[in-house]
């Protein structure tokens, strides 16, 4: 069998923030219109991640992408998310779900592998 290799370096700690990623990215998929879906992806990254749980050289990206998401005045019964996204273009929105979908294949393909795959 050939051996497995990933570019990252495995940290059993890097399974929570594969998990989150993953339900923002399926967040991201549906018929509903591309505001709300990218207001819950967000959500579910605000709300069940921390910056600290990713790998360093990823935990900027994570940062950048709240912190684009997180400019807009709200009011009480909205989220700084959806208040911001308003205000964006679609390219814009577009542009922000790339990157979400870029930084979870690249905690999947890079720093995380599953169970079955890791050698003992």
């Amino acid at each position: 069998m050939p051996e497995i290799q990933i570019r990252g370096t495995w940290n059993d700690n890097f399974r929570h923030a594969h998990e989150r990623m993953k339900v923002a990215v399926d967040s991201l998929v549906g018929a509903s219109p591309m505001a709300y879906r990218l207001g819950s992806a967000l959500l579910t990254m605000s709300n069940f991640l921390r910056e600290d749980e990713f790998p360093e050289e990823l935990q900027e990206q994570y940062h950048d992408i709240i912190a684009m998401c997180s400019t807009a005045s709200h009011a009480e019964n909205e989220s700084v998310f959806d208040a911001t996204i308003r205000n964006m273009s679609p390219e814009t929105m577009q542009e922000i779900a790339e990157r979400i979908v870029d930084l979870y294949d690249t905690i999947a393909t890079d720093y995380w592998l599953p169970e079955s795959l890791r050698t003992r």
